[in-house]
């Protein structure tokens, strides 16, 4: 479809019939971005100060946690760290404390697995996602694309009808084409190799290792990239530079990398200088020295406040991923902070008997419909121990209820032909390198 008449024909007039004032912010961030840092400081305190006196008085949670810290005192975006943190554990256990009103019609419902394996489910309004979708978009621009640009990406599956049907149109709107990344064989990535040279994108957008894995299809039959490429964008896995050289050799185009998380959304984006930009108009990051849980002298733990999001907010968030704070400026003039070595993400390719490929995030999908259902799950870990057999940790809810193994186990062996054998442990450990490793496939040593 022509980018022109997928952007002023079917996704601004989408957006804004959402409530999603997604051009006004794109704007708005246009300009922000190249404010010094201090002024983007102040413009961040104006919001957490509103924010932290809307929390005071409207959402229950905070009205208690708060109700002995002065307020007042925040002068800075620093004395946020005043406040205390939340997590995980925090939403699960305290969800309905943490809306500020009921959800209605434009309200809107995340339910994610991120890079912990601990399914929730968020509220947001129409207002922060607009803000959300406008510094994407504005960040996609640093890479040479904007809306309704074709795109094609190599993402998950719904596992319901329903949400399928929507993913459809979803794509029709944004103008892309979707590639399954949860189960490939080399035939399927020659349908995909087709589909491409038909649908000609102007981007790749995906997790690393599914462009590895197509990487890896088109050096092994000697292909050519199926047409000439403006950007190759990664996210949802830790990119390494073997990786980004590899990808941007194969596809013959730069690699843009992103990081973010259903929760709060985009947190950075790279810039054409290679520096990952936080989007500091929506988001008060922190990275905070863990010793204990993989920080270092020079990284820490990455802590969001979501400055827009008064439907259920989130303040002093932990993600559980890892990074280091980059004081010194970038030369593309922005005054958007950089923050650098972003790890903790670490998803395998589980390959099953007969040959095919499921990326580490189907299995995400799988729990965070277990959510959905409200099954008792705290926290989740894969691990292929045979060929045709996985081992699934679980760390179990209060009202775990004993479904959750037949309901897991039905869908993976139904989709993959494996089987599970189920463990329910108090934790999920991290790796020595600090990274949480969600879904581990078998070793090569031991599958030989």
């Amino acid at each position: 479809m022509n980018p022109k008449l997928a952007r002023y024909l079917l996704y601004h007039p989408v957006v804004f019939l959402k409530g999603e004032r997604v051009v006004k912010y794109l704007r708005e961030y246009s300009h922000t971005q190249w404010l010094a840092p201090s002024e983007l400081q102040s413009y961040q305190l104006r919001k957490l100060r509103r924010l932290l006196k809307f929390v005071a008085t409207r959402v229950p949670y905070y009205r208690d946690s708060l109700s002995g810290i002065d307020l007042s005192s925040i002068a800075d975006i620093t004395d946020v760290a005043q406040l205390p943190c939340v997590d995980k554990s925090t939403i699960r256990d305290r969800a309905m404390l943490l809306h500020s009103k009921r959800p209605n019609l434009f309200t809107s419902v995340k339910t994610t697995g991120g890079s912990t394996g601990q399914p929730v489910s968020i509220l947001k309004s129409p207002r922060s996602l607009a803000m959300e979708r406008a510094a994407t978009w504005r960040s996609y621009a640093w890479a040479g694309i904007s809306i309704g640009d074709p795109q094609a990406r190599f993402w998950g599956v719904p596992a319901r009808n329903v949400d399928r049907r929507r993913r459809r149109i979803v794509e029709f709107v944004s103008n892309r084409l979707h590639l399954s990344a949860f189960r490939f064989t080399d035939a399927e990535l020659g349908r995909y190799y087709q589909k491409l040279q038909s649908f000609r994108p102007k981007y790749l957008y995906g997790y690393v290792s599914m462009l590895i894995a197509f990487a890896d299809y088109l050096e092994a039959n000697c292909l050519r990239p199926p047409c000439p490429l403006k950007c190759i964008v990664t996210t949802s896995e830790v990119l390494t530079e073997p990786a980004r050289q590899y990808l941007a050799q194969v596809f013959q185009s730069r690699v843009y990398n992103e990081y973010g998380c259903g929760e709060v959304g985009s947190i950075a984006h790279e810039c054409e200088y290679g520096n990952m930009h936080i989007m500091s108009e929506n988001l008060l990051v922190e990275v905070v020295r863990d010793f204990e849980h993989g920080g270092s002298q020079t990284s820490g733990e990455i802590v969001v406040t979501e400055l827009n999001n008064f439907v259920m907010p989130l303040i002093r968030y932990r993600l559980g991923d890892y990074a280091e704070a980059a004081p010194e400026p970038c030369r593309c003039g922005r005054g958007l902070p950089v923050i650098k070595h972003i790890h903790g993400r670490a998803y395998d390719i589980i390959t099953a008997p007969d040959g095919r490929k499921y990326h580490g995030e189907f299995f995400v999908y799988v729990f965070e419909d277990a959510k959905k259902r409200d099954l008792g799950v705290n926290q989740f870990q894969v691990v292929q121990t045979t060929v045709g057999d996985l081992t699934v940790r679980v760390v179990p809810a209060e009202h775990h209820s004993p479904l959750v193994e037949s309901f897991i186990r039905k869908r993976i062996r139904r989709t993959t032909g494996m089987s599970v054998t189920f463990e329910l442990v108090s934790d999920i450990a991290r790796e020595d390198s600090g990274k949480l490793r969600l879904i581990k496939a078998l070793k090569a040593d031991v599958a030989a």
